[in-house]
């Protein structure tokens, strides 16, 4: 139940319902169930969802920096879902 409700809330908050994975949701999960610190998962659709104050938040990344060569988000850069994100570590 609580997975339905998180991707709900990831596709409300602007992320593609096509593309978002089983992964990107578990990821997210993580975020609520083994907060351990880790930072932002970030989405298809340019979403970011967060754990701050112990609250989730899901909204639209912000842009992309100049030279950040992982400009598609949602993916760690060689087109995987972000699961590494979930521990905090960008690249693997």
């Amino acid at each position: 139940m609580r997975a339905r409700a998180l991707r709900t809330a990831a596709v409300l908050a602007g992320s593609p319902p096509g593309a978002l994975a089983a992964t990107h949701v578990r990821a997210v999960d993580a975020l609520v169930t083994a907060w351990r610190g880790q930072g932002p998962v970030h989405l298809p659709g340019r979403v970011e969802a967060s754990r701050t104050c112990g609250r989730l938040a899901l909204r639209a990344a912000p842009p992309a920096e100049p030279g950040d060569d992982d400009g598609a988000r949602g993916t760690d850069g060689a087109g995987e879902p972000a699961e590494a994100t979930q521990r905090g570590d960008r690249h693997r």
